[in-house]
């Protein structure tokens, strides 16, 4: 585990971690047990929420979850005490970031601009998004189980 005091997950990373929460010995589950315990930081820009809660309903439209585990899920995650950032600095950063990287779209851009303001670790599951940014970027993680 590296010594940053201060991380920035994504959404995949916090759905990885509610879908495997049961396991203790889980790598991602190790991982959130690491940085509560260790008092760290987690910063979110405010799409964050958005993501998972979008993402936690297509297991539910998909059948693979009843709606009230998805709100139970969205309860715990409202616990987590993250730090979550919204403002117009963020997104004309994420724009700017998006374009110089040649990014799709301004999603992935706002975690890295986040990232990018309060010096954090940002950590996803998203490879494609890691290779494409980290030669550029070296404070972006990808999260392998």
């Amino acid at each position: 585990m590296t010594t940053f005091k201060v991380y920035c997950p994504d959404a995949s990373l916090i759905i990885r971690f509610l879908l495997n929460r049961g396991d203790a010995d889980a790598p991602i589950v190790s991982l959130w047990r690491d940085w509560f315990q260790a008092n760290h930081q987690l910063i979110v820009p405010s799409l964050f929420f958005y993501e998972v809660s979008n993402a936690l309903f297509q297991y539910v439209r998909h059948g693979r979850m009843e709606a009230q585990t998805v709100l139970g899920a969205m309860q715990e995650v409202n616990r987590f005490n993250l730090q979550v950032y919204r403002d117009d600095l963020l997104h004309r950063r994420a724009v700017e970031l998006a374009n110089q990287l040649g990014l799709p779209a301004t999603y992935d851009a706002h975690y890295l601009a986040l990232s990018e303001r309060m010096g954090a670790q940002f950590w996803t599951l998203d490879e494609k998004l890691v290779n494409k940014v980290k030669s550029q970027l070296s404070w972006v993680n990808l999260f392998t189980n």
